[in-house]
């Protein structure tokens, strides 16, 4: 990056020495391709002599000339001491320079993402539609005022102009587009990036706009244009602003020199001689380059704005090692929580330390989870470090302890337990917990199942909306059946009595074992009943079932207000028939009904009743009695 700083220094100085040898000698005349193919030469050539590479001895008065330019670029001589606080003023001019090469080429991306847009929102025209024989040409038409210009194959201009004038606009912007204008342009506009700071570079670009127009001019009046009139078009024409920097534009603010340069005198063939002037002036250029002085210069700058780089790139890397020290140390929280543990301990009572016998053991947010047993003891594989974990049971408060590497093996949980202290009742030879305890037919789930088809919700507490848990406990005798079903937690004496309906109801288990021998064993469910959101009656589903008592009013409010549903998004099913949305008031009599069921679940809908059930937000079941 420092050499390209000390290149750019060189062509800078060749484009103002060759600058004022065109501005002196050929701007004047009227050979306009000849004076093109020059500025464009001289682009080419100030980009290519500081590589040419030639040694000297002896300064030369332009080599003198040079040292003095990059010596008050370097401002003095700079000792590169690693003491030095701040910037040199060669370093703040690299700085300086960079940046503007950033908003020089944010600007060119600006125009022509500007052109881009603009050209997309005009109205496209035909070869035919406007006139023109020039393949490839697209004409675009625009509805609001704007002055005409021409980028690469493309015209552009107001509908007011293309009423008015299309012969002569037309006719300036093709031969813009027919003679490569706008590739000169982009040509310039890529120079001037890097020498943004250089007079000579914007100088050049304005030259060679001039000539462009002096070309499409001349074109003009080639096709049988009225010169004068042509003028006055250019003289209305001139209150237009050139808005686009990689556009060549018909009302080019030189007016003046355009229409004298319509009126001068051809010149003669021999005034482009005048460009051999410029090869004494190329070589000592390069002679000045070789000189031993102004190359010590170079080095020094050079070496001065490489430092701001390394700089930069050491402060980057800092960032970067910094932003992969961050990563690394989050990755080594992510790998040790990812770390699991195989967890053992044991739950004692808080008041003899006594083991609790069935205890439920649960990782906090998962389904992991075990017993413990009859020594209070429990073991769980596969526990990640950092877990939670819970125990609880039915009159032991809740305990809690988190997982380390350390402590893994030996978790110790103490806790009030206001329940027996042994596994077997006292005055009862039933059990609380055994070696294997007794199993509903099924399992958990099938019993939840079994709840939920058997469960009316009485209708003195559906009337007195009346909801709650009840915790019914029972016993499982040896051959699987319930006997001494009683309540443990009351919420009301109706919800009491369908709770112990219920359990008296079910079927029997397998029973519970001890040392391998069938054995009595006290059992204890929760039964829900809720009426509003969410569960009703079963925890894994969200149907409500009511017996013929409930009236119509009642179940219309369940339906619409309490599980939040509208009967129009139902679909209406009686005795298993598919009835019309318009009937459902016909059904909703106390007399008639045996049973409701309301099912929210679509996909539950969608997998018993098919395309039926599309657009449907669930589905009412009533069975009508016989």
């Amino acid at each position: 990056m420092g050499l390209f700083f000390i290149y750019s220094l060189k062509v800078a100085f060749c484009l103002i020495a060759f600058y004022l040898v065109f501005k002196l000698l050929l701007s004047k005349d009227t050979f306009h391709t000849f004076n093109r193919w020059v500025l464009l030469l001289v682009m080419v050539v100030s980009i290519l002599l500081p590589w040419l590479k030639v040694t000297t001895a002896e300064p030369t008065a332009i080599a003198e000339g040079m040292i003095s330019l990059e010596s008050i670029i370097a401002s003095a001589e700079v000792v590169n001491d690693d003491t030095q606080e701040g910037l040199s003023a060669i370093q703040l001019l690299f700085i300086i320079y960079i940046i503007g090469i950033a908003v020089f080429f944010l600007r060119e991306v600006v125009s022509v993402v500007r052109l881009y847009r603009l050209i997309r929102r005009g109205t496209p025209l035909t070869a035919e539609q406007a006139g023109v024989s020039q393949h490839g040409v697209r004409v675009v038409v625009m509805k609001n005022e704007i002055a005409p210009f021409s980028w690469f194959r493309h015209v552009v201009l107001s509908e007011k102009d293309f009423r008015e004038n299309p012969r002569e606009i037309l006719t300036h912007e093709l031969a813009h587009i027919r003679l490569g204008h706008s590739w000169d342009v982009a040509v310039c506009n890529l120079l001037i990036i890097f020498q943004w700071w250089n007079p000579a570079a914007w100088l050049l670009k304005r030259e060679l706009q001039n000539v462009h127009e002096f070309e499409a001019d001349e074109a003009v009046i080639n096709r049988g244009v009225d010169a004068k009139q042509y003028q006055l078009l250019l003289i209305r024409k001139s209150v237009g602003e050139r808005l686009f920097s990689m556009a060549n534009n018909l009302n080019h603010q030189s007016l003046k020199k355009r229409i004298t340069m319509m009126t001068t005198k051809k010149s003669s063939p021999w005034q482009k001689a005048k460009v051999l002037v410029a090869l004494p002036m190329a070589a000592l250029a390069v002679v000045a380059f070789a000189n031993p002085d102004v190359e010590r210069v170079a080095e020094q700058v050079e070496t001065e704005s490489q430092a701001v780089v390394e700089k930069a790139k050491a402060d980057v890397a800092g960032v970067e090692t910094a932003a992969e020290q961050q990563t690394a140390e989050k990755q080594e929280v992510a790998d040790e929580q990812a770390k699991t543990v195989s967890v053992k301990g044991v739950v004692v009572q808080k008041e003899d330390g006594n083991p609790i016998v069935g205890v439920a053991v649960t990782v906090r947010g998962t389904k992991i989870g075990a017993v413990t047993d009859v020594d209070g003891k429990f073991h769980i594989d596969n526990v990640p470090v950092g877990s939670w974990i819970d125990v609880f049971m039915i009159d032991c408060e809740i305990g809690s302890l988190q997982v380390t590497e350390q402590n893994a093996s030996n978790l110790h949980f103490v806790i009030a337990y206001d329940g027996p202290s042994s596994s077997k009742s006292p005055g009862s030879d039933a059990f609380d917990v055994v070696e294997e305890m007794p199993v509903y037919p099924g399992g958990m789930p099938a019993m939840m199942d079994f709840f939920y088809k058997n469960m009316k919700y009485p209708k003195e507490a559906f009337d007195a909306k009346q909801e709650g848990r009840v915790i019914a406990q029972f016993v499982v005798e040896k051959d699987g059946s319930i006997t001494d079903a009683h309540i443990v937690k009351s919420v009301s004496p109706a919800l009491d009595a369908e709770a112990l309906r219920i359990v008296n109801a079910m079927p029997n288990w397998t029973p519970g074992r001890q040392n391998g021998k069938p054995v009595r064993v006290k059992y204890t469910v929760p039964i829900s009943f809720k009426l509003t959101g969410g569960e009703t009656n079963k925890a894994k589903d969200d149907n409500v079932n009511t017996d013929n008592t409930v009236n119509n009013k009642a179940v219309k409010e369940t339906i619409e207000k309490d599980l939040a549903l509208k009967v129009k998004n139902l679909l209406l099913v009686v005795d298993g028939k598919e009835v019309p949305e318009s009937e459902i008031d016909k059904y909703f009599s106390p007399e008639k009904i045996q049973s409701i069921t309301v099912i929210k679940d679509k996909a539950k809908v969608k997998a018993i009743y098919g395309n039926a059930a599309n657009g449907k937000q669930g589905a009412i079941e009533i069975t009508m009695k016989k």
